[in-house]
């Protein structure tokens, strides 16, 4: 994943690794419970087996059958009860306090600086955005005119230019974006 500001990296970085082992531990708890799903199933399919070959008369067989399936269909209801009980209630208790620990050392807001072209004008827009984004753009290119005519100055005392492009700082609220998009967003998907 390409990320530009460094503060973003550092956030992306602490949550990859302090949600890796959860998640890991996690689906490890749910695989040994699928397994012991399993083995159980297995046991059961061995002990119907050897009563089957014990067993003399067709109907005999066919009701032993019949109460393998039985049995295997209610394991089945308990295991599927079971994950609607507990569903991801477990990951996600552990996600939420994961998230809020790493959010404590993060910077509230960050500045990042990046290249400015300008708003666009549509007509159907509000009538006081359109005149602020006129502004806006007018100051832009009056910065941009302006940086051009003293390069020229620049270049005739040869001195080095001044880049023409206009920057624009920007307060990003890092630690509330974090928060949403890495607690909020998750949460959503796993409900």
């Amino acid at each position: 994943m390409e990320l530009k500001s460094e503060e973003v990296k550092q956030v992306h970085d602490g949550f990859v690794s302090n949600l890796k082992p959860i998640l890991v531990d996690f689906y490890k708890q749910r695989i040994k419970e699928q397994q012991t799903l399993v083995k159980l199933i297995e046991r059961r399919y061995i002990k119907m087996r050897d009563s089957i070959e014990l067993a003399g008369d067709l109907t005999e067989k066919v009701e032993i059958q019949r109460t393998f399936k039985e049995g295997i269909f209610e394991l089945l209801n308990k295991q599927k009860e079971m994950l609607i009980e507990n569903g991801l209630n477990g990951l996600n208790l552990e996600f939420e306090n994961a998230v809020k620990k790493n959010l404590e050392g993060t910077k509230r807001l960050i500045h990042i600086k990046e290249l400015f072209h300008g708003y666009p004008i549509r007509i159907n827009e509000n009538p006081i955005k359109s005149v602020r984004k006129i502004f806006v753009n007018l100051n832009r290119y009056l910065i941009i005119t302006l940086k051009r005519i003293a390069n020229v100055f620049l270049m005739i005392f040869r001195k080095k230019q001044v880049d023409p492009q206009v920057y624009r700082r920007r307060r990003v609220p890092l630690k509330n974006l974090a928060k949403y998009f890495i607690l909020v967003k998750f949460l959503e998907a796993s409900s």
